[in-house]
């Protein structure tokens, strides 16, 4: 009698010991599962560079891949790809240039804004503007 309770005892505790491992296996798969592979997404924006009133590059298709989709980045993707070496923006985060095109102290400033809302809706900030797959995007030095 005394044999058959203490395997009985035996076997209930390799039970619930299997248990507890089974369990925290599936604990560790949950907290560590990411999903593989995912690609960075990627937008197509169209930029209008204008000095003044005067059209430079017109509807140029500029994508970016990547998880922060800023005006920033698709100025310096543009500037990139068309080999100018000058940091478009200083270290106040302002933009100052774009290949030969700089801005002057106290006589022009840059301005952006989305082709289809006009220069009375400018963006707040050039660099950290949101930007959208598909959106036109005007990029300006203009007086002022």
């Amino acid at each position: 009698m005394k044999f058959t309770k203490l395997l009985a005892l035996l076997l209930a505790i390799c039970m619930l010991g299997a248990m507890m491992v089974a369990c925290n296996k599936d604990e560790e798969k949950s907290d560590d599962t990411e999903a593989p592979g995912t690609p960075a997404p990627a937008i197509t924006v169209t930029l209008t560079i204008k000095e003044g009133g005067k059209t430079v590059d017109d509807a140029r298709p500029v994508s970016y891949v990547g998880d922060n989709p800023i005006l920033g980045e698709i100025i310096g993707q543009y500037c990139a790809e068309e080999g100018y070496e000058a940091e478009p923006f200083d270290s106040d985060n302002m933009l100052v240039q774009i290949g030969d095109l700089k801005k002057e102290t106290g006589k022009t400033r840059w301005v952006a804004y989305l082709r289809e809302e006009g220069l009375s809706k400018e963006f707040a900030s050039i660099k950290d503007q949101p930007v959208s797959d598909g959106q036109h995007i005007i990029v300006a030095l203009i007086n002022g």
